[in-house]
């Protein structure tokens, strides 16, 4: 864990939890994993502090436990979990992309409307106060002072967002660590066999099958499914003999109701399904970046047919491309007013433009089979790897300008060169193309490999070849979007703290009353405060959509 990483992870702790919880959280991510009496010796606070604040920090599922023998006694080890502490940065962006989805898309839907009247608003809102307290239950979040809304609408939303799959079953296994949850897994299997030791190969079969197991709790457990009826289930008692026969449309309201029920029961608690989020933000800029590099019928069709499967992606980097869709659903798919612009040419214009974006060698979609018009498939890592391209040249040519970005455009063509070779093609002095390789290999953007000609590595007789590699440099700017984002916390924090009375004068109630009124300057300090706040947040928010797309897509 890079000192960068933890130096951003305790300012997001410090602006969500304050200087108790950080100083538990320091801790845990300085010195790793920690029983309680360490904690304490390490913090110098008392007993009631620590453990309030690992309760606090397991609520929201940035810390995890597991449970260990030594001797006749049981020792509780926790440790941080760094990535989920990063991703309290984008809790505003997870709350705007459900404003999004409940104004835009679900508004098409006709059980929509007839369960949630004008409760679309609201989604937000109980997004919102899931992230406030880590985990939630709906008879809890229905006596929240800050939802005005009838209970009703509330547990109709919350059902709507559970069944979208925006919220998961909270439950008690994701509090411990992913490796002590798996080496457990596999003690039992092995327990079950006699507990004999297994070979190599039987191991690697086991392991398989615990992996399905796990792909298999994901699709129900983790997803808040398990216990529900399904629509299947249902659909069987209309063909039951029974003396009064329900039509579909009272089966469906019968199984809507006992989800209902079965979700906001009090023993279910359930939290923020961070991949759910990520796939839709992942859709969303694939679908730009269509519409930037052909037009914007071309980014509405990638749109759809991400939408059509995105209830099936699991996870944005398990996802080599999605599952094929035929022509005919991405056209009864697509919105009637969009204008598919085909100069001369009367005859499928949905067709040419499926051609178009599946021609190499900047390809959206593959061509799967012929049935249907056609089959195609998004091709999501091909196209996750240009945006990131997009990342980097558009950082390179900041800080470097042109002649660098014509340099490792080349070298992303043609693989590894020697420096005369990439003077040559890119018809620059060998002088200039040297100090554009070396400025790119001190930034990270270009990298060396030597291959000697015999096995005394002598300088004289060994070529040295340049070389791109998308992935090293990715890393490399995580870390430089995480030095910046922790630097534009502690500037944040710096201008607060440097006009606290000011602060602490506007929030007086005489003040708020307009008893009292500020002077003309202490507004202009007020409003130049205000202005730099807005500034700092706007470069996190842009800082946090980058690392959305190094990081998690």
């Amino acid at each position: 864990m890079s000192q960068t990483s933890v130096r951003l992870c305790r300012a997001i702790i410090y602006e969500h939890f304050g200087p108790i919880v950080e100083k538990v959280a320091q801790a845990l991510l300085t010195r790793g994993r920690m029983h309680l009496g360490m904690i304490l010796q390490a913090t110098k606070l008392s007993q009631r502090l620590v453990k309030e604040s690992l309760f606090v920090l397991l609520q929201h599922n940035i810390v995890v436990y597991a449970e260990t023998a030594e001797g006749s006694r049981m020792i509780v080890y926790y440790r941080a979990e760094v990535d989920r502490i990063l991703l309290m940065d984008r809790f505003p962006l997870y709350v705007q992309t459900t404003k999004q989805l409940f104004g835009q898309q679900y508004m098409a839907l006709d059980y929509v409307k007839n369960r949630i009247i004008d409760g679309r608003g609201k989604a937000s809102e109980v997004v919102m106060e899931v992230l406030k307290h880590g985990r939630i239950n709906c008879p809890f979040l229905s006596t929240s002072a800050s939802l005005q809304v009838p209970p009703k609408r509330i547990m109709d939303t919350f059902t709507l967002l559970v069944e979208e799959r925006l919220l998961v079953r909270a439950t008690a296994a994701d509090s411990i660590a992913v490796a002590d949850r798996r080496m457990a897994e596999e003690a039992e299997e092995v327990n079950k066999k006699g507990g004999i030791p297994l070979t190599a190969t039987e191991m690697k079969k086991m392991r398989m099958q615990l992996a399905a197991k796990r792909a298999e709790y994901d699709e129900t457990q983790a997803t808040g499914s398990a216990g529900l009826a399904t629509h299947s289930e249902f659909e069987g008692l209309i063909s039951q003999k029974r003396k009064v026969v329900l039509d579909y449309e009272e089966v469906e309201n019968k199984r809507q109701a006992d989800n209902s029920l079965e979700i906001c029961g009090e023993a279910n608690h359930y939290r923020i399904n961070y991949e759910r989020f990520h796939v839709h933000l992942r859709n969303e800029e694939l679908a730009k970046l269509a519409g930037i590099q052909v037009n914007d019928a071309a980014g509405e069709i990638i749109r759809q047919m991400l939408r059509h499967v995105e209830d099936k992606s699991r996870s944005c980097k398990e996802e080599e491309r999605t599952e094929p869709i035929s022509q005919m659903t991405v056209a009864a798919k697509l919105p009637a007013d969009t204008n598919l612009l085909v100069e001369g040419s009367g005859g499928n214009k949905l067709a040419e433009y499926m051609e178009v974006l599946a021609q190499e060698p900047e390809a959206f979609i593959q061509k799967t089979a012929e049935s249907g018009g056609g089959s195609y498939a998004v091709c999501v890592r091909s196209v996750v790897t240009r945006l990131q391209q997009r990342i980097i040249e558009s950082m390179m040519t900041e800080r470097f300008g042109d002649h660098h970005k014509r340099i490792w455009r080349i070298l992303n063509a043609m693989d590894k060169l020697d420096e005369k070779q990439i003077s040559k093609i890119a018809m620059m002095p060998p002088k200039d193309a040297r100090k554009c390789l070396y400025d790119l290999h001190e930034a990270g953007f270009a990298f060396i490999q030597d291959v000697p000609k015999n096995s005394d590595h002598t300088a004289a007789r060994t070529y040295f070849l340049w070389y791109i590699s998308i992935p090293r440099t990715v890393d490399y700017l995580i870390q430089n979007g995480y030095r910046a984002l922790a630097n534009a916390k502690q500037r944040r924090a710096k201008e607060v703290s440097g006009r606290a009375m000011l602060i602490e004068k506007t929030q007086r109630s005489d003040v708020l009353s307009g008893e009292a009124k500020l002077s003309e300057a202490e507004l202009k300090g007020v409003e130049q405060l205000n202005g730099v706040i807005k500034r700092l947040r706007a470069s996190e928010a842009r800082l946090d959509k980058m690392l959305l797309i190094l990081r998690d897509c």
